[in-house]
């Protein structure tokens, strides 16, 4: 399947491997850096694609 297919949420948000209802007054925080031997950000996690699936009823407040 070509990269484009399998990335496109808006097609197949139903696949994807973990999938996490909003609840009101809640946030979701996720980072796709590996952390230094400090505690700092590094390098990129390359397996970190990540997504969002199209808003069905409601709103979607991202900041």
């Amino acid at each position: 399947m070509e990269t484009e297919e399998w990335s496109n949420l808006s097609n197949n948000c139903e696949q994807a491997a973990l999938r996490i209802r909003p609840k009101k007054g809640t946030t979701i925080l996720g980072y796709n850096h590996f952390l230094d031997r400090r505690g700092y950000l590094s390098a990129v996690d390359q397996r970190s694609y990540h997504g969002r699936c199209d808003v069905k009823k409601g709103i979607k407040i991202l900041l």
